[in-house]
């Protein structure tokens, strides 16, 4: 499916996969919406790596389940060149390959309230009944915002299912309240501000710190943890997008910071387009870093289930200091009648499980939405 709709007088692709479960016990339970995080999209949950039946389709063994691709991350025919070279694009608009110019603006403007809004499209238009958003990685962001707005909340029904999500950037800002991690290559002092237009591009270094790990599908006997990330990057290099927009990284965790550099880049980018689309900075000013005010008030049940090997969300070696569980201590405090899990998977999955046991991954979701949608 393919929604194409305005915003900042700029048309936007978003696009979705639906599978509608053939089980009649699929009307009981929400449509799960699942949403990709950075440099991914559909294919991250319609097949493993060698294109077996990935989570998605064994979840719509049971339940109806639609996967969303943000806009820019799904291409027709994917990305031929390879990930480093700078003419590898997001493709905002599907039927259109648009001038650099343009491109550079809306890799800067493509926040989540721009995300958001084709989003909403996407579900209204596509599905009836409940919904159930699990937006994995950066896309938590989206399941959070989701909440706030009353078409979609009314279908929600106060339900949170969080897979390697994290919670809601304005958490991310109370971190110290957890123990403080020595400096490492991964949460050393960010680097000096790139100019916005610039994206964020996958390779083996990154890949290779605990993003999938032994239970990748590709690995072999011998294979080195740089082994797999190379070839996992090069399996994946025409129908993955591989990039990353910096303004969804700033959004996700502790950038409010530089909320004014982004204000700054984006009025550079807007004067050197020429704006034909009569931009209004000021609409952009007002929705940036809308991710730092989300509520936390307003839930029945929630769930977060993590990875036993994602060391960003989980510390095996000390749990109660893991990412997900100081934000469910903070919903906790928020929603005093709410029932609140944190689940940690325990076989050595990464924080891309659902590529290293979809089948048995989707086998314990489900149980994991009877679980949200039994009210007994």
């Amino acid at each position: 499916m393919v929604e194409r709709y305005k915003h900042y007088n700029m048309d936007w692709d978003i696009t979705g996969l639906k599978l509608t479960s053939l089980n009649p016990t699929a009307k009981n339970y929400p449509w799960f919406v699942i949403i990709n995080g950075g440099a991914a999209n559909v294919y991250e949950f319609y097949v493993d790596l060698k294109n077996r039946p990935g989570w998605a389709p064994f979840l719509a063994q049971k339940i109806n389940v639609m996967i969303v691709s943000i806009p820019g991350n799904f291409k027709y025919g994917g990305w031929p060149m390879p990930i480093q070279d700078e003419t590898r694009q997001p493709q905002y608009l599907l039927d259109e390959d648009l001038p650099v110019a343009e491109t550079n603006l809306r890799n800067a403007l493509v926040n989540n309230q721009v995300v958001m809004q084709g989003l909403k499209q996407l579900i209204l238009e596509n599905t009836t009944g409940d919904i159930l958003i699990s937006g994995h990685s950066t896309s938590g962001e989206l399941a959070m915002l989701s909440y706030q707005d009353p078409e979609l909340s009314a279908r929600l029904k106060g339900r949170y299912f969080g897979w390697g999500s994290g919670g809601p950037a304005r958490l991310a800002l109370l971190q110290p309240l957890l123990q403080p991690e020595p400096a490492t290559e991964s949460n050393a002092a960010p680097e000096a501000p790139r100019p916005l237009e610039q994206l964020s591009r996958r390779d083996v270094r990154a890949y290779s710190r605990g993003y999938s790990w032994f239970l990748n599908p590709l690995y072999e006997p011998g294979m080195s943890l740089e082994d797999i990330a190379a070839t996992w990057l090069q399996a994946e290099a025409r129908r993955r997008p591989q990039f990353k927009q910096q303004i969804q990284d700033i959004e996700h965790g502790s950038g409010y910071a530089e909320k004014g550099y982004v204000e700054l880049e984006i009025k550079r980018l807007l004067a050197a387009s020429g704006n034909p689309w009569g931009v209004d900075f000021e609409e952009v000013q007002s929705e940036l870093m809308s991710t730092y005010f989300t509520r936390i008030t307003g839930f029945d049940k929630m769930v977060w289930t993590t990875a036993h090997m994602d060391r960003n969300h989980w510390v095996p070696e000390d749990p109660l200091t893991s990412e997900e569980v100081y934000v469910a201590e903070q919903y906790r405090a928020a929603n005093p009648t709410a029932t609140i899990r944190v689940i940690n998977w325990d076989p050595m999955m990464t924080h891309y499980g659902h590529l290293e046991l979809p089948r048995q991954k989707a086998a314990a979701d489900y149980s994991v939405i009877r679980w949200l949608v039994n009210k007994e």
